[in-house]
């Protein structure tokens, strides 16, 4: 319940944030006063919106208590990206170890965020293929964020570099986006008996929801289901059946 809240809350702090940054730049450009106070305060207002954003990779992994050390990693990167940027854009804009560290500590809470958002959407009726997939993009994510940390701390000034980094970032985008589409078609689709190939959803009243596959008879599984929700304590919303 506390890690929905805390997801919840930064997911509207991300939206504020962003709202904050449109807004100052529309002032800006009509007034046409966009001095160094109104760019660092756009700069604080986008930097908080983008580390918020990546944070709610971790919270949806607490949620499904999976993986919590790396959801917790996640937001502490996240957190330590956001206060380097408020140092070198508050205090001493002039720091070169202040912005190498910048670019290492949000390259690596990206990266990690990016890991944690794949694992979060993982269900147990997922193709064999988009496991494969998924540990392709993430390979990808962790060579991006290597590569980023050594450009930034060695300042890498080769075209060649750069354009392997390019090569990279493709193949991780296009990892990231077949994931949905090769689960959406290869998703089998459940049984009219319910039997061992379909899979339910059991959606609590805070949001959080719990995947199940299942093994056997569908509506005794569901009571299982409902009874272990209930022992714990939780409101249970809605029962969603397995995607068809």
């Amino acid at each position: 319940m506390e890690n929905f809240r805390l997801r919840r809350l930064l997911l509207i702090a991300t939206v504020t944030a962003l709202s904050v940054t449109a807004l100052i730049a529309i002032v800006a450009l009509v007034l046409g006063d966009f001095g160094d106070t109104e760019l660092r305060i756009m700069g604080t207002t986008a930097g908080f919106g983008l580390c918020a954003l990546i944070a709610t990779r971790g919270t949806a992994l607490l949620d499904q208590h999976r993986y919590e050390t790396l959801a917790r990693a996640v937001i502490a990167l996240s957190a330590l990206a956001f206060l380097i940027e408020l140092w070198v854009v508050w205090i001493d804009d002039d720091s070169e170890a202040g912005w190498k560290s910048y670019v290492c500590a949000i390259a690596l809470a990206v990266a990690l965020g990016q890991i944690a958002g794949m694992i979060a959407r993982r269900r147990a009726t997922d193709p064999r293929a988009v496991g494969a997939i998924a540990w392709a993009a993430g390979v990808c994510a962790i060579v991006l964020a290597t590569m980023g940390c050594i450009a930034a701390l060695a300042e890498v000034d080769s075209a060649g570099y750069y354009q392997a980094f390019g090569v990279v970032a493709v193949l991780d985008i296009l990892a990231v986006v077949l994931q949905p589409v090769v689960r959406r078609l290869g998703t089998p689709r459940p049984s009219a008996t319910g039997r061992s190939g379909s899979s339910f959803a059991v959606v609590l009243a805070d949001g959080r929801r719990s995947e199940h596959e299942v093994r056997g008879d569908l509506p005794a599984e569901v009571a299982a289901a409902l009874r272990e929700a209930r022992g714990r304590g939780e409101r249970v919303a809605r029962i969603e059946l397995g995607p068809g």
